[in-house]
């Protein structure tokens, strides 16, 4: 299942994430189990998701049959909405990050970004000492990491 999920992966939406673990897998190398369970994670828009998901349980059914097994069971323990941005909510935060300010970096912690910031070969300035504006959210998602909270 797991290679047909990743080979999945290269014909899906560029907005979806899918994430795996596999929970039961048998307990020796080179000894088929009697047993296995793998947990997914798919992630997408509200308007996708259903469509991801169902091709994820295909790729389950495709392989038992490509192994001649059997796919027992199939549960869904949860489905949140994606985030959505809440620019009252960022406004608030940002004026209050604004009035704290930003924390007194001590030497060893700005000479320990330094030192990273030299490794990725990027400007080595330390620490931020200024909270950054707010910016917008782009008009149009282009992908990103995921999340708990939604993509």
């Amino acid at each position: 299942m797991n290679h047909a999920t990743n080979m999945l992966r290269e014909h899906m939406f560029y907005s979806m994430r899918m994430h795996y673990v596999i929970t039961e897998g048998g307990e020796a190398p080179n000894v088929v189990p009697d047993r296995a369970s793998v947990w997914y994670f798919v992630r997408n828009s509200d308007d996708k998701l259903e469509s991801d998901h169902n091709r994820v349980i295909d790729a389950a059914k495709g392989a038992a049959i490509a192994t001649g097994t059997e796919l027992s069971q199939v549960r869904v323990l949860t489905a949140i909405h994606q985030r959505y941005n809440n620019k009252a909510a960022a406004e608030l935060f940002q004026k209050n990050m604004e009035l704290v300010g930003m924390p007194k970096w001590t030497d060893e912690e700005h000479a320990y970004a330094k030192a990273l910031q030299k490794t990725l070969k990027a400007k080595e300035v330390g620490m931020p000492d200024k909270v950054s504006p707010i910016q917008l959210p782009p008009s149009v998602f282009t992908g990103s990491g995921s999340s708990d909270v939604g993509r």
